[in-house]
C-alpha cells in the first residue's frame, strides 16, 4: 500500500506539470498575441514611403585650383604642387576621414597620382582643404580621379 501511494503521488506531480504547462503556455500565446495587436505596425495604405538613412559615408568633391612656382633666379620649378579643393559631405552621417587621389600631368608627358585627405566633416557641411603634394617637375594638367570615404 506504501508504494501505490507513492506512485499515485507521481502521477499527481505529473499531471499539475502537465497542467501547468498548458496554462503556462496558453497565457503565454495570450501575451503574444495582446503584443503583436497592440504594438503591430499601423496601416501605411497611402502614406509616403519612408526613407532610410544612409550607414555609408557620401560626398561631392571638386578640384577648385592648383599652382607650382617657378623660380626665375634658378629657372626651376618647386617640387611642391598645391592644389584647393571643396569637399561637401552630401551624405545622413559624418564624414570620419576621405582622401582625394589627383593625376598629376607632366611636360614630359609622364603620368603620376597622389593623394591629399582630411577627416572629421560634419553631415551636411562643407569645407576648402589645401595641401602641398611632392612632384617631380613641371606640371601641366592636374585633375581629381577618385575618392574614399570612412
Amino acid at each position: 500500500m506504501g508504494k501505490m501511494k507513492l506512485w499515485e503521488i507521481i502521477v499527481g506531480v505529473i499531471e499539475a506539470i502537465i497542467v501547468g504547462a498548458v496554462i503556462l503556455g496558453f497565457f503565454a500565446g495570450l501575451f503574444v498575441w495582446a503584443n503583436w495587436y497592440w504594438l503591430k505596425p499601423a496601416d501605411t495604405t497611402g502614406s509616403k514611403p519612408t526613407t532610410e538613412l544612409s550607414s555609408e559615408p557620401t560626398g561631392e568633391f571638386e578640384l577648385l585650383d592648383w599652382s607650382q612656382e617657378y623660380y626665375e633666379n634658378i629657372g626651376m620649378y618647386d617640387f611642391k604642387l598645391k592644389v584647393c579643393c571643396k569637399v561637401t559631405n552630401t551624405g545622413s552621417i559624418d564624414i570620419e576621414f576621405y582622401n582625394l587621389f589627383f593625376k598629376i600631368i607632366y611636360a614630359d608627358g609622364t603620368e603620376h597620382e597622389d593623394s591629399v585627405y582630411g577627416s572629421d566633416l560634419p553631415r551636411g557641411e562643407s569645407t576648402t582643404d589645401s595641401a602641398e603634394v611632392d612632384v617631380s617637375g613641371q606640371v601641366v594638367s592636374v585633375s581629381l580621379t577618385r575618392y574614399e570615404l570612412r
